[in-house]
C-alpha cells in the first residue's frame, strides 16, 4: 500500500495531465469554447472524469496479468455504472456471489 501523501500526489498528476488533455483537445476544436456562458461545469467534470478513469485503467492494467486485467477492468465498468445508477447495489452483489437457491426446493 501507498502513503496518503504518495495518492495524493498521484491524483493531482493524473488531473493535471487531464487538464492537459483538456486544453489540447480545445486546440483541436474538440471542445466547446472557454467562456463562462458556453461551458457547462457538468460537462466539463464529466469530460475530466472520463479521461482520468481510461488513463488509470490504461495505465495500471499494463502491470496487471490478462485475467486480473479482465477482473480490474470489470471492476471498474461495474464502479462507474454504479456511479451512473445504471447498477445497483443489490444487483452488483447478485453477479458476485450470485443466486442464493435453497437446495431443499426443487425450484432451479
Amino acid at each position: 500500500l501507498h502513503s496518503l501523501p504518495t495518492l495524493i500526489n498521484f491524483f493531482r498528476g493524473a488531473l493535471a495531465r487531464a487538464q492537459e488533455e483538456l486544453r489540447e483537445a480545445k486546440i483541436r476544436g474538440e471542445w466547446v469554447t472557454t467562456s463562462s456562458e458556453s461551458v457547462n461545469i457538468l460537462e466539463r467534470l464529466k469530460y475530466l472524469t472520463d479521461k482520468t478513469t481510461g488513463w488509470l485503467y490504461t495505465k495500471l492494467s499494463r502491470s496487471l496479468f490478462d485475467a486480473h486485467r479482465t477482473l480490474f477492468g470489470l471492476k471498474v465498468a461495474a464502479r462507474v455504472m454504479q456511479e451512473e445508477n445504471q447498477l445497483t447495489w443489490e444487483e452488483w452483489q447478485l453477479f458476485v456471489t450470485g443466486a442464493h437457491v435453497d437446495p431443499a426446493s426443487n425450484n432451479l
